[in-house]
């Protein structure tokens, strides 16, 4: 399949709905913390998933992902 447009590419908005559909098998693997919830911004070039995170302590924390497709070689 060859990517026609990039801003963004429907695999990065793709990838960022599967990893935001595998919260609870996140969960599951985090030893010290849960993903309470996901935030997404599927409309920019390299969209973001932000995820928010709270620890054993009850601590808020945030990581975000960038998801960037590299154009197809030709």
């Amino acid at each position: 399949m060859k990517t026609k447009s990039y801003n963004p590419s429907p695999l990065e908005v793709e990838f960022v709905n599967v990893i935001e559909s595998l919260q609870q098998n996140i969960n599951e693997k985090l030893e010290n913390s849960e993903i309470r919830s996901f935030e997404h911004n599927l409309e920019i070039d390299n969209p973001i998933l932000k995820a928010n995170i709270i620890d054993d302590d009850g601590d808020k924390h945030t990581v975000i992902l960038r998801v960037i497709q590299k154009p197809d070689d030709f």
